[in-house]
C-alpha cells in the first residue's frame, strides 16, 4: 500500500476580540503562544 503525505499550507487567522478566558493574562498567553506558532492574530 503506497501511503502519500499531503501538506496544504493555509494561513490561520484569530480575532482576539473573540476570545476571552477568566483570567485575561492566561487569554493573552494564549495569544501569545498561536503567535508563537505563525498564527496571526488580530485586533489585539
Amino acid at each position: 500500500m503506497k501511503k502519500i503525505l499531503v501538506v496544504v499550507e493555509t494561513e490561520i487567522i484569530v480575532d482576539a476580540s473573540c476570545t476571552a478566558s477568566f483570567d485575561e493574562s492566561l487569554n493573552q498567553k494564549a495569544l501569545d503562544v498561536m503567535q508563537g506558532m505563525q498564527i496571526g492574530i488580530i485586533n489585539r
